[in-house]
């Protein structure tokens, strides 16, 4: 890679912007990171059509694969961060069917919320103070990545192949 020394005259680069408040949240790296691509990617949808919902919201489109490749991490750890943003309401990811990626609505907090980010005790919201909900449907075990949940018991599991052979002793 050529490097050069910044001039006067020299372009600005690409870059995508980091909130403040991300400075003194509790969060993961890799959780602010994620909520800058997101918060960049959202920045795309306002200038396109097509993109806000029948109330006025703003959302965009990504895959858990599309994110894990742009971080550099695992899809496990994405889904992680994903979590951890919801738990702070800082996205709202709207189910959109079966093998589908999600909407992901980006939350952007108020001088007050952002204050509450830090003093997150329990199980409180930590942006607004209430008891946190799971979105309307959805349990905390419901998997947020396309999948559709199975309880354990309701599976159905593929036949032992293999024979028993009792053996007796004489």
């Amino acid at each position: 890679m050529k490097v050069e020394f910044v001039t006067k005259n020299t372009a600005c680069l690409p870059y995508i912007k980091f909130p403040r408040f991300l400075l003194e949240c509790k969060l993961s790296e890799t959780t602010k990171l994620l909520y800058m691509q997101l918060y960049d990617r959202t920045q795309l949808s306002m200038k396109n059509e097509g993109w806000t919902d029948e109330c006025g919201y703003v959302f965009c489109i990504y895959t858990i694969k599309e994110l894990a490749g742009k971080l550099h991490k695992s899809t496990g750890t994405v889904k992680n961060c994903l979590a951890e943003l919801e738990r702070y309401n800082l996205i709202r990811r709207e189910r959109m069917g079966y093998n589908r990626p999600n909407r992901i609505y980006i939350m952007v907090p108020t001088e007050a919320a952002a204050e509450a980010l830090t003093d997150c005790q329990g199980n409180k919201s930590p942006l607004t103070g209430e008891t946190e909900k799971c979105p309307s449907g959805q349990t905390e075990s419901y998997p947020m990545d396309g999948q559709n949940f199975i309880p354990h018991m309701d599976r159905k599991l593929s036949p032992n192949k293999k024979k028993r052979i009792i053996t007796t002793e004489l």
